[in-house]
């Protein structure tokens, strides 16, 4: 060995060492945490409802909190906030405790009770249940009505509870973006394509919707009509958060209805939640056809259409590609 391979050779051991102490001396991912936000929405006797007071709670997985609102009984009056009802007269309030118990993308698993103390006795109520929320979709937790008193415009409030993360620091104003393909084959191998293109900041929902695939009724089935047409509709929402070790939760949402003419089968959608490596391209094949309807013809009657049958041999899909974007 000549002296160039012996200080390669030691270059590299020290490489390696201090590339392994620098895992070693990494620090643990810290763990996801969780907002939960208690919401009071007011509905005035003729405004649109508004939100009048809110709270919340930042719990990790297994922690528990707690937080409260109060009105009065003719709600014109609300405080919002700490674990103490200080309000004096004839007023409600509650008091709600969370649990956070499993955490995913768009999936947060939490406990909820709820006490309710009123003037009236009989009014009042404790109830508890185990919610699986999507991100920033509230849950109505109970309702009110004002006393009749009219002193303020306000006629009835809700109470409602939503989840959402708190985004890691280090990447909380990171850019993803969504390249999305619509695929379609039908029974004989000719495919139909359709691609849209999104960016959002990563932990933000980002909507797509895809140019429509059309077909004449005639060119799915013999005896069919050139002239009825039928489209196909997909369209959904997406939402993407880098992890601690670089690879990308995804939550994908999607939604498909068939239409003819004025008319419509209707939404038919699911969500599925899955992690890739940036830059991953996913295929998610879509559930075949089912279902029947019956459509007008162009001379009056009607004809019935099986699903199942019209699409036979069809296959839909959307290849998801997420990728974290230049700094």
């Amino acid at each position: 060995m000549n002296c160039r391979s012996i200080v390669r050779v030691v270059l590299t051991v020290l490489c390696i060492g201090v590339f392994a102490g620098a895992i070693r001396s990494q620090p643990p991912a810290a763990p996801p945490r969780v907002k939960m936000l208690l919401r009071a929405v007011a509905t005035p006797a003729s405004e649109p409802s508004f939100e009048n007071a809110s709270s919340d709670v930042v719990l990790s997985v297994g922690e528990t909190g707690a937080t409260t609102i109060s009105t009065m009984s003719d709600l014109c009056m609300i405080a919002a906030g700490g674990t103490v009802d200080r309000m004096s007269g004839p007023h409600h309030s509650w008091t709600v405790g969370f649990t956070l118990v499993s955490v995913q993308i768009d999936k947060i698993a939490v406990d909820v009770t709820m006490d309710r103390r009123d003037t009236e006795p009989s009014a009042a109520k404790n109830v508890t249940r185990h919610l699986v929320l999507t991100e920033h979709s509230p849950h109505v937790l109970d309702f009110v009505e004002a006393n009749g008193s009219e002193s303020c415009a306000v006629r009835s409030m809700v109470l409602q509870v939503s989840a959402a993360f708190e985004e890691a620091p280090a990447f909380a104003h990171e850019l993803l973006s969504y390249d999305l393909w619509l695929t379609h084959r039908d029974a004989a191998g000719r495919e139909w394509t359709r691609r849209e293109s999104r960016s959002a900041r990563q932990g933000e929902l980002v909507d797509f919707r895809f140019r429509p695939i059309r077909w004449t009724l005639d060119a799915l089935r013999s005896a069919g009509e050139r002239a009825l047409a039928v489209d196909e509709h997909v369209s959904g929402a997406i939402r993407g958060r880098i992890r601690d070790d670089g690879r990308i939760d995804v939550s994908f949402q999607t939604m498909r209805e068939l239409a003819f003419g004025g008319g419509s089968t209707g939404g038919r959608g699911g969500r599925k939640i899955f992690i890739v490596q940036s830059g991953e391209p996913v295929r998610l094949e879509l559930p075949p056809w089912s279902g029947q309807s019956s459509i007008p013809r162009t001379n009056g009657s009607s004809t019935r259409l099986d699903y199942a049958e019209l699409f036979g041999g069809h296959s839909t899909a959307v290849i998801v590609k997420v990728e974290r974007a230049p700094l």
